[in-house]
């Protein structure tokens, strides 16, 4: 699926698009997983703010980084929560994904956006590296990752808003 992805980046074209509409629904698109249940929102940026980029990108990267975090909690785990947040930061949309599961050391963080770098079992150590590249390359934006062993992780994405 990564891949079909990162093929899809090469070729993708670019929209206008509401953040707020699309991380709307991919929460609608989750109402009844147990992902949803886990999931904590929090949107403060107005309805006319808008992005340039393609819109299912921008959506497989939330997904990415929401089922990474939901994941980061140990199996046994019964409160696996996960904050997601859009605010407006000086011309730009900043969405915070954040959790509070196994976190990351210092080496594991810098490895964490490498292509086939993978912390967990049965993963293709894609999800991180599609999400950089997208987010660099397709939307112009950056990407933060602050992570902590045992703590948590949080990560940033900082994209400009559309100035049409």
């Amino acid at each position: 699926h990564m891949r079909s992805l990162l093929s899809l980046q090469e070729k993708s074209q670019s929209y206008i698009f509401s953040p707020q509409k699309a991380i709307f629904e991919i929460i609608k698109l989750n109402q009844d997983t147990k992902l949803k249940k886990s999931l904590v929102t929090r949107m403060a940026i107005p309805i006319q703010k808008y992005l340039q980029g393609n819109k299912l990108l921008f959506q497989e990267m939330l997904i990415c980084l929401i089922n990474n975090a939901y994941e980061s909690y140990q199996k046994r785990s019964k409160h696996k929560m996960v904050f997601v947040s859009a605010t407006n930061i000086n011309e730009s949309c900043l969405i915070n994904v954040a959790d509070a599961g196994r976190g990351m050391n210092w080496w594991e963080k810098n490895l964490a956006s490498k292509a086939f770098h993978s912390q967990k079992k049965e993963h293709s150590g894609l999800g991180l590296f599609f999400v950089k590249q997208t987010i660099e390359k397709d939307f112009k934006g950056k990407i933060t990752i602050k992570s902590k062993k045992n703590k948590g992780t949080t990560i940033d994405l900082l994209i400009p808003f559309y100035k049409g």
